[in-house]
């Protein structure tokens, strides 16, 4: 929970230098149908010195007996404060050993050892997370990455459950009403790393290299959508671009892959034992988008078997050396070794780009290495700078020096650190091998000490003739950036003939770190119809389109054949909106001018949804619904002639747009008379709007989609559904089922009603929610998982902008926080700034 004890920086530091060499041996009972397990762990390590307290992190809910060095400790309730073993007084200079047997509770937080129970066979799974400081929630540990322990596992459990961990079993033992697992001992690793599985898993297997073995594990409901001969295919393929290009074997003894319900993260990178969310296992046909989405998180959690398992960060203010490395590597192996091809590039850039652009612009921005005072604050970096900034700045770095002398680097830091810890400073030593002029302390302090974005645009002057006489890129900050910096990029210009485009410019450029820049070319030229000054998307900054060749995008937008340009151009213009350099409506007309003539369907996906969180953060309410009206009007007509893929997007963001009870009962109609149109997750949207709108017969749809659909993704969309239900009274069962504790449902269940709690439309039954949201919300966080509090705030934060009291509820909040509430803080601050920065764009649109 959130009020568990954090572990502090300093204190990780100083038990990093008492505590080397632990092995955990651990043993597990794992019964059916039990809320609690029980388990038993023999523990060694080694001590160097006692002139600091010793503790073992460990949350639990009941120890039987604990022995220490053969003592054995009679007032266990005296050592065992607020999840930790303070054990100094029991230990002795050189090795240690303890053994404990306890029991403890299985989580539905998605975290700890998370249990679930599938309704459709009635059938119960179990796994684990523990990243960044959860595996004390299953057995004592020194839960810090830089003590890396061995882990010896044995698991009994019922006859047809399944079990899967970081190493290959060695042994497996059938008894009368159950088995027992036995696995080999990992290599030493991180705890955060650890991972156990259990259940009637179905299982795929297949091998790489004739060396390593291949599992794919899904629920045995879901096993029919496996495709396991795309994801065996993507990953022999990573498995081969990784050690080749980093010059070193897979390290681990195998490779399998987990698809985990309620999983509340996109994967998770254990040792040899991938989690994924079931999100990525297709139930209806996959778009391109969707399939290329999976590839990126496979690939992405792979790289982590290097970056992050073989050589793992001291402490979490080096997690940009696991996530900004996996997202950048992910994306070139996408693009180099997968169908993915450039695609890859394109989905970074929406993906990872503009999450990063948007936090960079919060006050909650951070630099990539910033400091990190406990493990409470690394939860709150795993977030847009750390992934896509990060990313974002090796991708300049590599145009920079060329991949060669990245490689080169690379290859130096795993051989030299392969299986240990290391922090920033030694990771850019390793990189600068070969190329000191960039990697150096003054790229450091600018790219990775600093915060903030930078806004870049092309100018000119010309004489009296149309000539250029100057030509130059002028460099300014965003609101959170005090820092000019150096930009590596690529500049086109286009002009326009006849009825296509010739490409005029092409070349490189270095934005210097000061204001402005010359340019040496189109000096003497007439000006081009169009310039981009960052082709490729090398720079992280953001473009500002000039005038001139915004006006040319206005009108000649369908005419630009380069898709990554395309993609490129849609971006800028959907950030100039954003930026306040265009009004948002003139952007919304922008993308109904052009978006029928896009043809690539993953662009097409990704244009709509940036109208769709421009009406939400953009427009007042009134417009918001009238523009999106708008938006169904044009793309609802063009479903029945679309190709298949773009039939199932046409019909997706139909269903998004649809913000009257007219347009919505269109729907419904359609669902109920072409039913074989729709996919699941779509019928199931349309049956919550038709809840929403309280459009007729809603109420009979819901029952009946109830009935036919039983699995847990339709047990939440129907929690979903009721929570959109605009009845007062049913608002307020709902609200109050968020808050009890204990709750019946499980932490995603409820997230997911909360998705359905706020509408545009239902204001005047949400008014009252205000007081309630601030008078529980501190509750909340103190009391909750981190993972609910956060989707609480994201999902339940008032959104009636009319409503003045909101901002200034919210600031008072704000300044009555205390000092541990690091978590709230960061939230609280996110919705202020995002309330604060829809009020000017509103403003803005109105002036």
């Amino acid at each position: 929970m959130s009020g568990r004890q954090a572990l502090l920086e300093c204190e990780a530091t100083k038990r990093a230098t008492q505590i080397s060499l632990p092995d955990y041996q651990l043993f597990l009972d794992l019964a059916l149908g039990s809320n609690l397990y029980n388990g038993q762990i023999m523990l060694t390590f080694e001590c160097a010195h006692l002139d600091h307290d010793i503790f073992l992190d460990f949350t639990g809910k009941i120890i039987h007996s604990l022995i220490i060095n053969d003592v054995v400790v009679q007032n266990i309730d005296q050592v065992w404060l607020r999840d930790r073993l303070h054990i100094l007084s029991h230990i002795r200079v050189g090795q240690n050993k303890i053994f404990m047997k306890y029991t403890n509770e299985y989580d539905r937080t998605g975290a700890g050892l998370h249990q679930f129970y599938d309704d459709v066979d009635n059938t119960e799974y179990l796994y684990s997370f523990f990243a960044p400081f959860e595996a004390h929630r299953i057995f004592p540990c020194f839960d810090q990455p830089d003590i890396k322990g061995v882990f010896s596992l044995q698991v009994k459990v019922p006859l047809d459950w399944t079990l899967v961990s970081n190493e290959v079993i060695d042994q497996l033992q059938y008894q009368e009403n159950s088995k027992l697992y036995g696995f080999k001992d990992t290599a030493r690793i991180s705890t955060y790393l650890y991972a156990i599985v259990a259940g009637p898993y179905v299982y795929f297997n297949n091998v790489y290299d004739d060396r390593i073995p291949l599992g794919i594990y899904a629920r045995k409901s879901l096993g029919k959508y496996i495709d396991a001969d795309e994801i065996f295919d993507i990953t022999k393929k990573a498995l081969r671009f990784y050690e080749e290009f980093f010059s070193t074997e897979y390290p681990f003894s195998k490779y399998d892959q987990v698809f985990v319900p309620e999983f509340n993260m996109g994967a998770m990178e254990n040792v040899g034992c991938v989690t994924f969310s079931e999100y990525y296992i297709f139930r209806d046909e996959p778009t391109t988008k969707q399939r290329a989405s999976r590839v990126t998180t496979i690939v992405h959690e792979m790289a982590h078997m290097w970056f992050g398992n073989l050589v793992t960060p001291v402490w979490w203010d080096g997690l940009w050396l696991n996530e900004s490395f996996a997202t950048y590597m992910a994306s070139l192996c996408a693009e180099k070794a997968t169908f993915v091809g450039d695609m890859s590039w394109m989905l970074f850039n929406t993906r990872m780009k503009l999450w990063a652009y948007r936090e960079d612009l919060l006050t909650t921005s951070h630099p990539i290495i910033g400091k990190v005072s406990n493990t409470d604050q690394t939860f709150s970096n795993f977030d847009g700078i750390t992934y896509g900034k990060g990313a974002s700045v090796l991708k300049q770095l590599v145009y920079c020096i060329g991949m060669d002398k990245f490689k080169m680097g690379i290859d130096y830091y795993f051989d030299k650190y392969k299986w240990g810890n290391t922090t920033t400073d030694q990771f850019l030593e390793a990189l600068s091998i070969g190329c000191t002029e960039f990697v150096s302390s003054s790229w450091k302090r600018e790219w990775l000490e600093s915060t903030g974005t930078n806004i870049l645009k092309f100018h000119y002057e010309v004489d009296n003739n149309g000539i250029v006489s100057r030509s130059f890129v002028l460099q300014k900050n965003s609101q959170r950036s005090t820092t000019l910096r150096n930009h590596h990029c690529e500049i086109v210009a286009y002009n326009l003939v006849g009825d296509h485009l010739e490409n005029k410019h092409h070349f490189r450029a270095h934005i210097l770190p000061q204001r402005e820049t010359d340019l040496d070319i189109f000096v003497g030229e007439e000006l081009p119809d169009f310039v981009y000054i960052n082709f490729n998307d090398h720079a992280f900054a953001l473009v500002d389109i000039d005038e001139n060749s915004t006006k040319f995008c206005m009108e000649n937008m369908a005419l630009f054949e380069d898709q990554h340009l395309r993609h490129m151009i849609w971006s800028a213009m959907y950030s100039k909106s954003r930026d306040l350099t265009m009004k948002p409506t003139t952007f919304l007309r922008f993308v109904k001018s052009n978006i029928l003539h896009e043809r690539d369907c993953s662009l097409v996906e990704s244009i709509l949804n940036t109208v769709h969180t421009t009406l939400i953060h953009s427009l007042p309410v009134d417009l918001n619904i009238s523009e999106s009206n708008d938006f169904f009007a044009i793309l609802y007509p063009q479903i029945d002639n679309a190709n298949t893929e773009m039939r199932v997007i046409y019909t997706k963001f139909s269903v998004v747009f649809a913000c009257s009870a007219e347009n919505v009962s269109i729907l419904v109609n359609r669902l109920i008379n072409k039913p074989q149109g729709f996919t699941q997750v779509l019928k199931w949207n349309i049956i919550v709007k038709a809840c929403a709108f309280n459009v007729s017969g809603c109420m009979n749809l819901l029952s009946q989609e109830e009935s036919n659909d039983v699995s847990d993704v339709g047990k939440r969309y129907a929690l979903k559904a009721w929570a959109s239900i605009p009845v007062f009274d049913n608002k307020l069962c709902m609200w109050n089922t968020f808050l009890e504790t204990p709750t019946r449902f499980s932490q995603k269940e409820l997230l997911a009603a909360m998705e359905g709690f706020f509408w545009w439309h239902q204001l005047d039954i949400l008014d009252y929610f205000i007081d309630q949201f601030f008078a529980n919300v501190r509750n909340v966080y103190s009391t909750r998982s981190k993972e609910f509090a956060s989707g609480f705030m994201k999902l339940l934060f008032p959104k009636n902008l009319t409503n003045p009291t909101v901002q200034q509820k919210a600031v008072l909040m704000l300044e009555s926080l205390e000092e541990n509430e690091i978590l709230l803080k960061r939230n609280l601050l996110v919705k202020i700034d995002d309330l604060r920065g829809t009020l000017k764009c509103i403003e803005y649109e109105l002036s």
